[in-house]
């Protein structure tokens, strides 16, 4: 009988042992598992920022093929789609002829294009953030702009989504012509730019 509960008293310490092994071995499987998960996490929020900041084309290094890396690689096409997107339209700013000013809902000028530039004599650095309608809108026919631009501003009205005239503009010295204006809105994460 003192046999038998020796031999029960090893199998209980083996088992113990087994179970303790276990745990032992689950917990480092956790954390080893955990810090892969928290660095790709981080790798991802950091890639984000990054894009948020501005640095289109960003890419993150894929590893492996689980739900992660297949996250990753939908981000990295995100990036790079947004990259060429900002090429096409930095070429069309560039090739256009005419002057292009994009503004806010307040008519602050938000960036322009070269031929802004060439016809209206200013630097892009001087015409930034100020008012177009100061800045480059002879004074007698303001009035008249701002109350297109409040129109294009507000809520959805059809007849003012778009619309082209002439208007008298100053360059940089001062000096007055006649430019045909086309004028229209667009609204993106509750922002009106004109």
């Amino acid at each position: 009988m003192l046999e038998l509960h020796r031999h029960i008293d090893q199998v209980r310490d083996i088992a113990i042992s087994i179970a303790l092994s276990e745990m032992v071995l689950v917990a480092l499987f956790s954390l080893v598992f955990g810090s892969f998960l928290t660095r790709q996490l981080l790798a991802l929020t950091t890639g984000a920022e990054r894009l948020s900041a501005g640095e289109l084309g960003y890419q993150l290094e894929v590893k492996g093929s689980d739900e992660l890396a297949q996250t990753a690689v939908a981000f990295n096409a995100m990036s790079h789609d947004l990259l060429a997107d900002r090429h096409k339209r930095n070429a069309i700013m560039i090739a256009s002829l005419d002057p292009i000013i994009t503004t806010d809902k307040d008519g602050h000028i938000l960036e322009c294009n070269a031929a802004t530039e060439r016809v209206f004599g200013l630097a892009e650095r001087e015409l930034i953030k100020r008012s177009l309608v100061e800045t480059l809108i002879l004074e007698e026919h303001r009035t008249h702009y701002l109350n297109l631009l409040h129109g294009l501003a507000a809520p959805r009205d059809i007849s003012l989504s778009a619309q082209r005239f002439e208007i008298r503009c100053q360059r940089g010295d001062g000096s007055p012509f006649t430019a045909e204006l086309s004028v229209g809105s667009s609204e993106f994460d509750s922002e009106v730019y004109l």
